[in-house]
């Protein structure tokens, strides 16, 4: 019996399997009725093979196109999935719906981005709490003295009023335009506040002094409702916006002095 693929070398790259010569055959040995010894060499049909290994690799191409279509689409809707949540929400925070919830649970730059982005809703939903509060608080202590000024200038229109009525009420209007000037001031420095809290001045300076300079300053306020302050104030040294800080001192000063002289009214 004669195999002449059997003798091929093994190696990585074998060449000539496909070739048409004697050592891709397998001989057998045949015997006839008179015994006569014939040679039966058996060869493969190349066109016939060639034919089936391009039908078997069009298959498989075939099944790789389909399989990487699949797997794009999968990827691709696992990719775009929280970003189309992430533009919704987005749509919904532009709208002014700040309690937006997103159920990303990945690990990736997108689920960290998500995680960010409900953070930030939320900081802008607390942010906007404390905007219509602020605006609510400062709405009311404007229209009190709005509101008492328009009452006192509606009364001094009468003429059945003595002069000490008048100046008294005179008075009550003086004061409250005042307080809705010192109101303005502390929202100035407020907006200031937020449109340069990157450009704090910052320096190195004795804060009694400051302190002592801002009470010589408003004397003339203290002393004209009967105030007395004593100060003993040892020397400070601290680092911090000198201009923003006499503004702190001179705020708490002043309302200091108003509810003082609120107390002594009322009783």
């Amino acid at each position: 019996m004669y195999h002449g693929i059997a003798n091929f070398p093994s190696q990585v790259f074998v060449t000539g399997f496909f070739d048409n010569v004697l050592s891709n055959t397998i001989g057998v040995l045949l015997k006839g009725e008179s015994n006569k010894q014939q040679a039966l060499f058996i060869r493969p049909d190349i066109q016939l093979q060639f034919g089936e290994i391009r039908i078997f690799f069009s298959v498989i191409v075939l099944l790789m196109i389909v399989l990487s279509i699949l797997f794009v689409l999968i990827s691709t809707r696992y990719l775009v999935k929280p970003i189309v949540k992430l533009t919704e929400a987005t749509k919904q925070v532009a709208k002014g719906k700040y309690s937006v919830e997103l159920y990303v649970k990945r690990r990736d730059e997108i689920g960290a981005l998500a995680a960010h982005f409900s953070e930030m809703a939320k900081n802008l939903e607390q942010l906007e709490e404390m905007r219509q509060e602020f605006v609510s608080n400062v709405s009311h202590e404007i229209q009190s003295p709005l509101a008492s000024i328009q009452g006192f200038s509606k009364t001094l229109r009468s003429a059945h009023l003595s002069d000490e009525q008048r100046n008294e009420y005179l008075s009550i209007i003086e004061e409250e335009s005042r307080r809705m000037s010192s109101l303005s001031k502390q929202l100035l420095t407020l907006a200031s506040l937020d449109k340069e809290s990157e450009h704090i001045d910052k320096s190195t300076f004795d804060v009694a002094a400051q302190i002592k300079q801002v009470l010589f300053m408003t004397e003339w306020s203290w002393r004209e409702k009967e105030l007395a302050i004593e100060m003993d104030l040892p020397s400070t040294i601290i680092s911090g916006d000198q201009k923003l800080l006499h503004q702190v001192w001179t705020n708490l000063i002043t309302n200091k002095e108003e509810s003082k002289e609120q107390e002594m009214k009322e009783q």
